[in-house]
């Protein structure tokens, strides 16, 4: 086997049995021996993949964070469904979680949103989601308005901000009013707008 893919393989291995631990046992519970026999990879040789566990743990949330995007942007590209049965059918981070506890994702998030990498990682997957679902909205017709692209890309992402700095919980109840601003405005259809 060529020696460069074989390294690839076990950093893959490693990633795999890390994403795996994590999302059963959370950061903290989880050691690098843990790691290491999981993935089958000895212990010492994991460090010349990784320099310690938190760059580890940095190169597998985003291996996650790559995922999470990918399977939304097949979602948001499969044109067997129309516009609204692929908005419907996004996928959520919550898929992801299945096997872990409140407390393994907020321990997971807390994570994430404390590493600017990997924040910035994921600001930069929504600005180009946020295009695609554009793109993807316009040619079904769904999308209409004649705001700019970058105006719109600019208000989904100061949500998403606001998004993280509040409860899950409130924001769930915002969300039907949101979605109702963001689809038909604030003003009356019809109406006039003052100049």
């Amino acid at each position: 086997m060529d020696r460069n893919l074989k390294k690839e393989l076990n950093r893959q291995k490693i990633l795999t049995a890390t994403l795996k631990l994590y999302l059963k046992q959370g950061i903290k519970a989880t050691s690098v021996r843990d790691i290491s026999r999981e993935s089958q990879i000895s212990y010492v040789t994991m460090y010349k993949y990784f320099d310690n566990k938190n760059v580890l743990t940095q190169s597998a949330l985003a291996c996650l964070i790559d995922q999470v995007f990918a399977e939304a942007q097949k979602t948001i590209l499969n044109r067997k469904l129309t516009f609204m049965e692929r908005m419907h059918a996004f996928p959520n981070h919550k898929h992801l979680f299945t096997t872990s506890t409140s407390e393994v994702i907020t321990e997971l998030n807390n994570y994430i949103q404390a590493d600017e990498i990997l924040t910035t990682k994921i600001t930069e997957h929504l600005n180009e989601l946020f295009k695609l679902i554009l793109q993807e909205g316009r040619k079904a017709g769904f999308v209409q308005t004649t705001a700019s692209d970058q105006a719109i890309i600019t208000l989904l992402s100061a949500l998403n901000s606001f998004r993280t700095n509040v409860s899950n919980e409130k924001f769930n109840q915002l969300i039907p009013d949101i979605i109702q601003i963001l689809l038909y405005g604030l003003a009356h259809p019809g109406q006039k707008l003052p100049h």
